[in-house]
């Protein structure tokens, strides 16, 4: 019996780490993508089984700067 309840602890351990892994992942792809310094960092070293990463994806919508550095608007026309 006990082998049974580890072989399950091994398989919800795994099943958190995939989770983990993939949404960990969008969000430094994102962040580095966008020059945010301290969200890739934070997301990096703070483990939280996806949800600092979710928290970022959520709260950061939209499209992905190419450039990899902060957008800046378009000056104004004078005249």
């Amino acid at each position: 019996m006990n082998h049974h309840i580890s072989n399950v602890w091994l398989t919800v351990i795994a099943i958190a780490a995939i989770w983990d892994l993939v949404w960990r992942g969008i969000a430094l792809w994102r962040a580095g993508r966008r020059g945010q310094q301290w969200w890739f960092i934070f997301l990096l070293v703070i483990n939280s089984v996806g949800i600092l990463p979710i928290i970022y994806l959520l709260t950061h919508p939209g499209r992905d700067n190419p450039g990899g550095t902060a957008a800046t608007p378009a000056p104004k026309e004078t005249g």
